[in-house]
């Protein structure tokens, strides 16, 4: 009962907010369809601090209240907007994401990593991060934490191990995860969902184009000094013990033992390394953007010769909500930008 009188509560807040905007004195600068877009704006900020409705539905009822009253033309024109490059590439790069996820590729590239810095329970932590900021890279920074997570719990969880890890050692392990993960999605646009987003709404709002490469040119410096950085404050603040054979082995284990390369993950390196070609090229070659790229790869991943990826495996991999919400939100945000809302905001704080 206090859960749904909290609903109705934030519902009410919501209401008076729109209200408010709906019939206040418009300010100078600023026409009353800017001023209702910035009303549905904080309408959909309440509604979703008070989880009054799921939030993609939030989102949806925006669009609906955007040419009731008549801040857009009309909900075809809203739709337009909702049915961005972004929905699109956003589709392809949890394609992606479903594919890493569905071969052994991660647990490869951490046992590649254990091998190179065998030895030193440090260098350990630094290959768990890495590991993980590399996966990144190509699927969100949930996933790739859950993933690497799940497969270094399976050995410091496991009482048939008879093995005691360092509590220092798991510390550094357990938060050095989501660090590398969290700076390996700064690397390329494809690494957050909001990466992309953010690169369509600079072109929206102020016609900047910043292909593939010129992100990672930024992005992937960025992200090697956030691991190494990571990786040296956990070091100096734990002061990891040095781990036993036995335990060595265990970490190997756990990511060993996997035989050689299959065919299907030879394919999946192929395509994501012709991707990522492809990619860097769109700065260089006109007619070919990062979306068609993105869209391309996906459907070679079902293609019969392929066959990397089944809808089934497919489906479990999409929030289908994330999405929603992430086009509800670009067809918000060109109502902001069509109507002199965004700049009235940025010269009212910044004039």
């Amino acid at each position: 009962m206090n859960c749904l009188a909290k609903r109705v509560g934030f519902a009410l807040i919501a209401a008076a907010v729109l209200a408010a905007f709906a019939f206040a004195p418009v300010p100078a600068g600023l026409d009353r369809p800017g001023m209702l877009a910035l009303g549905l704006t904080l309408f959909n900020i309440t509604l979703w601090m008070g989880n009054v409705v799921p939030k993609p539905i939030a989102g949806l009822l925006v669009m609906i209240l955007l040419p009731v009253l008549g801040v857009t033309a009309s909900l075809g024109a809203t739709i337009k907007d909702f049915i961005s490059s972004v929905f699109f590439f956003l589709l392809a790069a949890f394609a992606i994401a479903a594919m890493v996820r569905n071969s052994d590729l991660p647990q490869r590239l951490m046992g590649l990593l254990l091998r190179w810095f065998k030895g030193s329970s440090r260098l350990i932590v630094l290959a768990y991060m890495l590991a993980s900021a590399i996966i990144s890279t190509v699927m969100s920074d949930l996933a790739a934490c859950a993933l690497f997570a799940a497969v270094v719990l399976a050995v410091f969880e496991n009482p048939d191990l008879g093995l005691r890890f360092d509590k220092r050692f798991m510390k550094c392990v357990m938060i050095g995860v989501p660090i590398g993960s969290l700076a390996g999605g700064i690397a390329t646009p494809i690494g957050s969902s909001s990466n992309f987003t953010m690169l369509e709404l600079l072109f929206q709002t102020n016609g900047m184009e910043v292909s593939f490469f010129q992100w990672m040119v930024v992005g992937v410096p960025i992200a090697v000094i956030s691991v190494l950085a990571g990786w040296a404050a956990l070091c100096i603040t734990f002061r990891p013990a040095p781990l036993t054979c036995e335990e060595m082995d265990a970490l190997r284990s756990a990511c060993g033992h996997l035989g050689p390369l299959t065919a299907k993950e030879g394919k999946t390196i192929a395509l994501v390394t012709a991707m990522f070609v492809l990619w860097i090229l769109t700065s260089y070659l006109p007619g070919l953007d990062s979306t068609m790229v993105a869209m391309i790869g996906m459907v070679v991943m079902f293609v019969p010769a392929m066959d990397l990826l089944t809808w089934d495996e497919y489906s479990r991999e999409v929030p289908w909500d994330l999405v929603i919400m992430l086009g509800c939100l670009m067809a918000l945000a060109s109502a902001l930008l069509s109507t002199g809302a965004i700049d009235w905001v940025a010269n009212s704080l910044l004039g």
